[in-house]
């Protein structure tokens, strides 16, 4: 546990909240980790109904643990989809994000994006996606092209329609 001061500066209100601390050591030099985390911020009624981590793939094949994807299911009945690959890939490990196109068979998403955000609505279709470092998301068939590679791009779907916002 780890003391901290609730509220802004001058708040004299303290609380004790859970920590992780890993030390790691090696022979060989490299070491990576990978800790994933969702912070939700709120009040009286939780906005998460739940949290998954999904297995992402290339051709098939599992990527290592330094690439993220994960579902957040929302209470309003959304879903949030998140990818965060490993760009650097200090270990070199493969397949890695330069292999080629990432797939997250769960929920039938492939990218070739470093970070994408996908909402789905209660149907389970698009309805707006963010991604960065990357060119494109498909989910289910319903494609967002970016067009060349990018570094941020966002785009909300009304109606059937793509629009794009940044």
């Amino acid at each position: 546990e780890a003391w901290v001061i609730e509220g802004s500066y001058g708040s004299s209100n303290e609380s004790w909240i859970p920590r992780v601390m890993v030390r790691r050591s090696g022979e060989d030099g490299a070491l990576a980790s990978c800790f994933v985390g969702v912070i939700e911020p709120y009040t009286e009624t939780r906005a998460i109904r739940s949290i998954e981590r999904l297995p992402a793939t290339l051709d098939g094949e599992a990527m290592p643990e330094g690439n993220v994807a994960a579902r957040i299911r929302l209470a309003d009945g959304r879903t949030d989809v998140l990818v965060a690959l490993d760009a650097e890939n200090p270990l070199a490990l493969h397949p890695c994000l330069s292999d080629g196109v990432v797939s997250v068979p769960d929920c039938n998403l492939t990218t070739d994006a470093e970070l994408c955000l996908v909402r789905l609505n209660g149907a389970g279709q698009m309805e707006c996606v963010a991604l960065c470092a990357g060119s494109f998301v498909d989910v289910a068939g319903i494609r967002y092209e970016a067009g060349e590679s990018v570094e941020y791009a966002e785009a909300l779907r009304e109606n059937g329609a793509r629009r794009r916002v940044r």
